[in-house]
């Protein structure tokens, strides 16, 4: 299961989308071995949101990843959950619950690749 988030909160999680999101873009993940892989398309229309994050929780995740990577650069591995709600941009395993957390800038279309 794959949800896009408002804000990082595992107690009061809050769910913006999870698939074909209203604010414009189609959400698609492909899931491998080796690999998940989450991909946003660029907005269509004239909707243009102030500048903010996203964040992405993906469920299922049996270990942590060995990286996280936007486009071409990889991502930072922040050491807990409130440590990447301060960053601006970044990833967490979450040992306990399996899942990762990743946040970005929203910058219309992303492009997410979670490795193993």
């Amino acid at each position: 299961m794959l949800a896009l988030c408002s804000k990082i909160d595992q107690q009061h999680f809050e769910s913006r989308c999870d698939s074909g999101c209203s604010d414009g873009g189609d959400v698609v993940s492909g899931n491998t071995a080796r690999r998940s892989r989450l991909i946003i398309s660029a907005r269509e229309g004239s909707y243009s949101p102030a500048a903010r994050s996203l964040v992405v929780k993906i469920h299922a995740q049996a270990s942590s990843p060995g990286s996280v990577s936007f486009g071409e650069a990889t991502s930072p591995r922040m050491a807990s959950l409130k440590d990447l709600q301060a960053a601006s941009a970044g990833w967490f395993y979450n040992e306990d619950a399996k899942t990762v957390w990743v946040k970005f800038a929203d910058r219309g279309a992303a492009r997410i690749t979670v490795a193993k």
